[in-house]
């Protein structure tokens, strides 16, 4: 049972491409098949496992203490997004927290919300829900 960040990226994007952007932030983008996003993901994407971490339980986009105390992981999620998009390789990403608990799968999706990177500050990234689909644009 854990908390895991997934990425939603356009499916014609060169994931290679962005390794700049990767290495930058230390990010990976790997592959990850999950039947609870795929079915809500716009058509024409692909979702990724954002982090190097086996889970993302401690990310300071969960749980409203740790989120206060990491202002410099909030300013990186938010400028990593930002940096992406502004290589205008893509249109739009996409962030979902997702509670993965193989006893007791989910297969719902609670809101589908879309951003304007360029209309938020780091500030709203520690605002950001569970189960909670983002599109950045």
């Amino acid at each position: 049972m854990c908390y895991y960040i997934i990425g939603i990226l356009p499916k014609n994007v060169d994931i290679d491409s962005l390794n700049t952007i990767k290495g930058k932030y230390n990010m990976r983008f790997e592959p990850h098949k999950t039947m609870m996003v795929d079915k809500y993901i716009p058509k024409k994407s692909i979702t990724v496992r954002c982090t190097e971490s086996d889970c993302d339980c401690g990310t300071s986009l969960l749980h409203g203490e740790t989120r206060e105390n990491n202002e410099e992981e909030l300013i990186m999620w938010f400028f990593m997004i930002k940096d992406l998009l502004a290589l205008k390789k893509m249109k739009y990403m996409g962030l979902l927290i997702q509670w993965f608990d193989q006893h007791k799968p989910t297969n719902l999706l609670k809101n589908k919300i879309k951003l304007d990177i360029n209309k938020i500050t780091y500030l709203d990234m520690c605002k950001l829900e569970e189960d909670v689909l983002y599109i950045f644009k």
